[in-house]
């Protein structure tokens, strides 16, 4: 995996030379936030995806794309999570949850509020971050977007089973269970 994200790097900075290159800002900003979240932070090279996403950021925000702005602070938001500086994620991820439901982004919702749930088990908050993966549920299930519907019954059953509530952690985890199967057939 390791080699592959040393090409893929290698890829994006050609992209990103290529997109300096025609003065292209919005693609300029995509390569810094793919670069960040999917290369930088898998590495756990934290300080410079912050980096990179914060020049994403700037970016985005001189073009003036107030679409994608939610996108850039919900990647800040997750790097913050990561990185345990839990205020500034939790104000950069409602800023984006916001932005979201402006945009009507039912997906960029459902992310948003699946890190923040995240970040809620991370403070021991489990009635937060039930609340916000339950609402990430809901969310991905009227977009009929599986991936995240397993990923927030997952959380779900995590929380589950740090309250010692194992029949409704069962009954989470089995709905994962089938709906992995279902997305293998």
């Amino acid at each position: 995996m390791l080699y592959q994200l040393a090409e893929a790097e290698e890829a994006l900075q050609k992209a990103l030379a290529l997109h300096k290159e025609t003065d292209n800002i919005l693609e300029q900003a995509e390569d810094l936030g793919i670069l960040g979240e999917k290369i930088y932070i898998r590495r756990g090279q934290l300080k410079k995806a912050e980096k990179v996403l914060q020049k994403a950021l700037e970016l985005n925000n001189q073009a003036q794309n107030a679409i994608d702005h939610a996108k850039f602070l919900g990647r800040l938001g997750y790097l913050y999570t990561l990185s345990d500086q839990l205020e500034k994620a939790e104000k950069a991820l409602q800023e984006a949850l916001d932005l979201d439901k402006q945009n009507q982004d039912v997906l960029g919702q459902a992310k948003d509020l699946d890190i923040l749930g995240y970040l809620y088990m991370q403070r021991n908050q489990l009635e937060e971050a039930e609340k916000a993966f339950g609402e990430a549920l809901e969310l991905t299930k009227e977009a009929q977007y599986v991936p995240d519907q397993t990923f927030a019954l997952g959380n779900l059953g995590d929380i589950y089973i740090r309250r010692d509530q194992l029949e409704e952690a069962e009954k989470a985890l089995g709905e994962v269970l089938e709906l992995s199967k279902e997305t293998q057939n």
